[in-house]
């Protein structure tokens, strides 16, 4: 008589120890990096290399925009960039020019000084006229504001080249100005050919070649194959026991027969609610508790070999918390009055 009772304790004792070792849940799906596809340089559709549903690897060609516009403004500041190269090597050779003519000015000066000074001492003498005195003094005035002139000339051209004329060409703040406009126009003709930032396979392509398309508007994702887990919305009830690094079995229901090794990846910081546009206000006088879910993300160990998992699955997941409760001390007595005597 005493077997069917303690069967029934047994079987009571075992659920209540390993009943909450154990957390499962249906409400868990399949996730997976999505990469919103758009383009950085506006302009027409040329070619489109892919299909929807298409698996694209990294570095792949998406589709071409009309580069024409951005070939010509590439050649514009090429030409540009040699333009102001030739008008540096133009005020470089000026430079030259009128340092010479300076350097001549200046023993021209020196010459006019001795003359005059030498008809101001015969003047004094009396032994040249007013006119060959005047004459001297001319020249030397004339000389003077030469050379004046030369400097100011001379200034100009070193601000010209930046007040250095030994500069590298590409140092000169015109030139790296111009450089940097021919980069930019390089990069943007570049752009003109989209390529897949990431290998996976693409979603919602509806563009077709002659269709126009704007900077930064998305035109279609890439659902990516590199980084593929599961999100399970737990019970805050059920998070009592759950840690990180936890074993955890997987269940696809695409995929009934096959099973997947996961570990317990990270928790959120707060639940779903909290992220809702219209987050609950629950100070008001009409509040019921409802138990919250927080997302817990699931890491697979090795999710590659098996069958392609896709991003949006229904999933059923189990997570081995290792936990055992302790019996209470009836159940103990229990036990001890079913187990049989020696």
């Amino acid at each position: 008589m005493t077997v069917i009772p303690g069967v029934a304790i047994l079987t009571g004792a075992y659920f209540f120890v390993t009943g909450q070792r154990f957390v499962t849940s249906e409400n868990a799906f399949v996730k997976a990096d999505k990469v919103a596809i758009s383009t950085e340089v506006a302009g027409k559709l040329t070619a489109v290399e892919i299909r929807e549903h298409e698996f694209v690897r990294e570095g792949q060609v998406l589709f071409r925009i009309d580069d024409q516009p951005y070939r010509i403004a590439l050649d514009e500041t090429r030409a540009l960039m040699q333009w102001i190269g030739n008008e540096v090597e133009a005020l470089r050779a000026t430079y030259r020019v009128k340092q010479a003519e300076l350097s001549l000015a200046a023993d021209d000066l020196a010459y006019f000084e001795r003359s005059f000074k030498r008809r101001q001492l015969l003047l004094s003498r009396g032994n040249v006229s007013q006119e060959r005195f005047d004459q001297a003094r001319r020249n030397r005035d004339s000389a003077r504001q030469k050379i004046t002139i030369l400097r100011q000339e001379i200034a100009q051209i070193l601000t010209g080249l930046s007040g250095n004329p030994d500069l590298k060409v590409e140092d000169y703040p015109k030139y790296r100005r111009a450089r940097a406009a021919f980069d930019r126009a390089s990069l943007d003709f570049e752009r003109t050919v989209i390529r897949a930032p990431t290998s996976g396979r693409v979603s919602k392509v509806t563009m077709e070649p002659g269709e126009f398309v704007k900077v930064a508007v998305p035109l279609f994702a890439i659902i990516s194959d590199r980084a593929i887990w599961v999100e399970v919305n737990l019970k805050e009830t059920q998070l009592t026991h759950v840690r990180l690094g936890q074993a955890v079995t997987v269940e696809i229901d695409a995929y009934p027969d096959v099973i997947w090794r996961a570990t317990v990846d990270s928790i959120s910081p707060a639940t779903g609610a909290e992220f809702a546009i219209l987050p609950p206000q629950n100070a008001t006088g009409n509040w019921v508790k409802v138990v919250q879910r927080l997302p817990v993300r699931l890491a697979f160990e090795d999710a590659k070999g098996g069958p392609e998992l896709r991003a949006g699955m229904s999933a059923e997941i189990k997570i081995d918390t290792q936990y055992e409760a302790v019996l209470p001390g009836f159940i103990k007595e229990a036990l001890a009055w079913v187990r049989p005597k020696d």
